[in-house]
């Protein structure tokens, strides 16, 4: 038998679908053709310890950043001055990468079809998204990714991996509110072999991720002294395995997704300010679904054929209009929740009704009868999300201002504008009211950014959000005040 030979036995294992044993394969083939007891292929970071009186002879894979190395053990060490044993691992050494990549292609292969699932949406909020990914993908600096449970942070760090250079590396992808604060050191940096009785060497997450991208989802739930081990290794991207004595660099980019603001956090002393310094090289807030509800149709045709199971699937125009209208606390993971349950609600295909939907959505709403149930005036349509807006926060008026970013009297006139009004001519506003702004959100925005110490919060408004309109009795009161100030 020749190291050609065991090549051509490796790739016939590999062309019948016996990858998962590939590995203890090619050592058996290894041991059987130099004759020595024992051939091993590992990680040069995951060694397993050499017992006393037993030789070594190592040779390095090429091709894989010198991270692999091919071990010949026996306790004869003139089996290593025959110079064919040697050769015979040099070239054994050279077919070692069929075995690497034979392991490697079943993962890489689960982390294309989950990348298949991507970002959908064409409103404007998603397009600055995806253009805002193709910025940072070039880059090797590390990533913030923000946003709320539910927007999809882990869909924007595989787009992130998968439009870089590393995309044919790994994408490891680790909960840190999941490790157990006494092993974050052994899950990240790996531990060395035999460090204790009956423990076996480990690659760490960071080791797994060479070549590739870290993912850390949950930063924030990481305890202060896992913060300060990862802001060690972050730092350099050297890793020292629990136990061993070697450091070993490594070429990894990191994307960090939290759903906490950061800044708050390090400002209660909460997390660490040096690490999230270093985390925030670029940062990339995902937007709620409720910032983009025009995108919530194609999020359910998306849905549909993925939960369909290839039945025909219709959705009814109120059901459509419960979806745009509703808040959605947990963002797009509620909304897909929502269309799997309605799809085993009604299972075999046909139309999607309102009482198909989960309790929690049609509470509180509001149906709209007529023509223009599902569409209407913009006007219409801005004055339904106002009122579902206003539903969430239990018709808390302050509250619904500072969630929809707009005055006070923004919202009122929304309110009044009620779905069976009459839109008024262009220029020829209703009696006792203000003229619409089309854009008044933008207004209300710029007056609060150009008002000092945040005059302007709620413009046109003198009393609590809350009050009637105007503030005191009359429109004098505040003159008076000031003049007895002066005085």
């Amino acid at each position: 038998m020749t190291a050609e030979s065991v090549a051509v036995e490796l790739l016939m294992d590999m062309a019948a679908g016996h990858g998962r044993d590939i590995w203890a394969r090619f050592e058996r083939l290894a041991a059987r053709l130099t004759g020595l007891p024992q051939v091993r292929l590992c990680s040069q970071l995951a060694r397993p310890a050499i017992q006393p009186g037993v030789s070594v002879y190592s040779v390095p894979v090429r091709g894989w950043s010198g991270r692999y190395v091919l071990e010949a053990l026996t306790t004869d060490p003139s089996s290593f001055d025959n110079g064919t044993v040697k050769e015979c691992l040099k070239t054994l050494a050279e077919v070692a990468p069929l075995v690497l990549r034979a392991q490697a292609s079943p993962r890489r292969a689960r982390d294309r079809n989950q990348g298949q699932s991507s970002l959908v949406g064409s409103s404007g909020p998603m397009q600055a998204l995806r253009r805002k990914i193709e910025e940072v993908a070039t880059g090797r600096a590390a990533v913030l990714i923000e946003g709320e449970t539910g927007v999809g942070k882990d869909l924007v760090a595989r787009e992130i991996h998968h439009a870089s250079d590393r995309r044919m590396g790994p994408f490891v992808a680790v909960n840190c509110a999941a490790m157990v604060e006494t092993l974050i050191e052994t899950e990240l940096f790996g531990i060395a072999d035999r460090v204790a009785t009956g423990v076996r060497g480990r690659l760490g997450y960071f080791e797994q991720a060479h070549g590739g991208t870290l993912f850390l989802d949950e930063v924030a739930d990481l305890s202060l002294p896992g913060q300060a081990k990862l802001l060690r290794v972050l730092q350099d991207l050297r890793v020292q395995p629990v136990g061993s004595m070697q450091a070993r660099q490594l070429d990894v980019r990191v994307v960090a997704a939290t759903n906490r603001p950061l800044g708050v956090l390090v400002a209660e002393r909460r997390f660490r300010s040096d690490l999230w310094f270093r985390l925030k090289a670029f940062v990339i807030r995902v937007p709620p679904l409720r910032e983009h509800v025009e995108d919530v149709q194609e999020l359910v045709e998306n849905f549909i054929k993925l939960y369909g199971n290839g039945d025909r699937w219709t959705l009814s125009a109120q059901a459509l209009d419960l979806l745009i209208s509703h808040m959605w606390p947990g963002n797009v993971r509620e909304l897909e929740h929502a269309i799997e349950s309605a799809i085993a609600a009604r299972r075999g295909g046909g139309e999607i009704a309102m009482e198909h939907l989960p309790d929690e959505i049609r509470v509180g709403y509001e149906p709209v009868t007529g023509n223009r149930a599902l569409g209407g005036t913009l006007r219409e349509r801005c004055s339904r999300y106002v009122r579902a807006t206003l539903r969430q926060c239990g018709n808390n008026k302050s509250k619904a201002c500072e969630q929809l970013d707009i005055s006070y009297h923004t919202l009122q006139r929304h309110l009044e504008y009620g779905l069976d009004a009459v839109d008024p001519p262009m220029g020829d506003p209703p009696t006792g009211s203000l003229p619409v702004s089309r854009n008044d959100a933008a207004d209300d925005r710029a007056v609060r950014e150009a008002a000092p110490d945040g005059a302007g919060k709620r413009e046109q408004t003198s009393g609590p959000p809350d009050a009637p309109l105007g503030g005191g009795s009359d429109g004098g009161g505040g003159e008076e005040e000031e003049k007895e100030r002066q005085e």
